[in-house]
């Protein structure tokens, strides 16, 4: 187990293996009704974020753990690891779940603060109520 653990990066183990703990997907900025309404819908569900990046870039983020991460916080099949996680870090990237940084510009873990932000922006997300078809 040691040697496992010497080849993993410190930075992997300062945090904890944040990384490992989420599955996000990225998503088209939202520009209409519909697309504001679908993140709130995704922001209803327990576990499920939405964030924008540094870039700008926005992403549906859900909380699970991978089946491979150990109680000792490690990678179970580390040189057997997919390519995204292989790719994760290259390039001399640190992790930033360590960094001084923010990890997000923006995150929203419920559809009130999504909803916030809007109102904060006078984006004209609601939906008129349609009058009772008789």
């Amino acid at each position: 187990m040691a040697k496992r653990q010497k080849e993993v990066e410190p930075d992997c183990v300062a945090c904890r293996a944040q990384c490992c703990r989420y599955v996000t997907v990225m998503i088209d900025k939202p520009t209409c009704k519909l697309d504001y309404d679908n993140i709130r819908w995704y922001l209803m569900h327990q576990k499920v974020h939405i964030y924008i990046d540094h870039d700008g870039d926005w992403y549906v983020e859900t909380e699970t753990d991978c089946e491979n991460i150990g109680k000792d916080q490690l990678c179970h099949m580390y040189h057997d690891r997919p390519q995204v996680c292989r790719d994760h870090g290259e390039d001399d990237e640190q992790c930033v779940f360590v960094s001084d940084e923010e990890p997000h510009r923006v995150r929203f873990s419920t559809a009130a603060e999504f909803e916030a932000y809007l109102d904060k922006r006078k984006v004209d997300w609601k939906w008129k109520r349609r009058k009772s078809q008789k």
